[in-house]
């Protein structure tokens, strides 16, 4: 799974986030296929934020 904290515990920089969108890009060809990509990633984020608060998804 994906850790967005770099070794140091710090989030990743915004050079180190857009490198990472621009790999996951690559495999986006359709709008369909962006539109699954964008809502896999609200529920990963999501889940996250429950974990972090405590509350359930």
């Amino acid at each position: 799974m994906f850790n967005p904290t770099s070794k140091a515990g710090y989030f990743m920089d915004e050079k180190q986030l857009q490198a990472l969108a621009n790999e996951l890009a690559k495999n986006l060809k359709t709008p369909d296929a962006l539109n699954q990509f964008d809502c896999l990633l609200k529920k990963i984020c999501v889940a996250r934020i429950c974990r972090f608060t405590g509350g359930a998804a």
